[in-house]
């Protein structure tokens, strides 16, 4: 295995040939090679595709979150930490394979009843196939509940972008970036397409909202049991 870091310095794509073969030697005057190449897109966010919810530290006594068919929100702890893990696209719906650059930002429809932890201090995973090889996470927040149950709210944007991960690698000035909009305002001056997406637009930045419900155990063992009822009825 053969691995390159590709850094962006600007938007824009270009494409990246790896080559890998043997050098010439006495004995070897034509060596043979392999040649592969690789679009390589550097883009701005234009969406957040998906905000994924997971328990920390779950243990096997411990319900997963889960969705309320009567409610429409999903169920958590109110007393465990949980994870929000965010999905960012472009605008032409690539995937970004980092976001280490990009800054997030957390709002809570009620700010007593939860707080965000420190940032993620791990950022890479190795590959199977070698470890030395690393690939970065998606982006994670910790968020800690103070206990208190009831429904909650959370606007998650990106506010723009990390002036010392630039600089890093040597990119001066951070891009100007549209300012995500007012948490839990009306939405329905938003266009959507007919799959219900949202359309994007330059006039506005990135950022999505889910609804939670803080529960109890007793609570989340109840909307359980309704959907194995459900699954064994069927």
């Amino acid at each position: 295995y053969t691995a390159a870091d590709i850094t962006c310095l600007k938007l824009g794509e270009t494409k990246v040939e790896i080559t890998v073969g043997n050098k010439p030697s006495t004995t070897n005057k034509k060596p043979g090679f392999q040649r592969r190449s690789v679009l390589v897109f550097c883009s701005e966010p234009a969406k957040i595709s998906k905000i994924d919810i997971q328990t920390s530290n779950q243990g096997s006594q411990f319900k997963k979150p889960i969705g309320n068919p009567k409610t429409g929100r999903i169920m958590v702890y109110s007393y465990r930490d949980f994870k929000l893990v965010t999905t960012v696209k472009d605008k032409e719906g690539r995937t970004f394979d980092n976001t280490s650059s990009l800054q997030f930002r957390y709002t809570f429809s009620d700010d007593s009843m939860a707080k965000v932890g420190k940032p993620q201090i791990v950022t890479s995973y190795p590959t199977q196939e070698v470890s030395s090889i690393e690939l970065p996470f998606k982006n994670s927040q910790v968020i800690y509940p103070n206990g208190i149950k009831g429904d909650l709210d959370v606007q998650v944007a990106i506010s723009g972008y990390k002036a010392d991960v630039l600089k890093s690698v040597g990119v001066e000035v951070a891009p100007d970036i549209p300012q995500p909009p007012e948490a839990f305002e009306d939405m329905e001056d938003y266009d959507y397409d007919d799959e219900g997406e949202l359309i994007v637009s330059d006039n506005h930045g990135v950022a999505e909202e889910i609804s939670l419900t803080l529960a109890v155990d007793a609570e989340l063992e109840m909307i359980y049991d309704d959907k194995r009822y459900l699954q064994n009825s069927n």
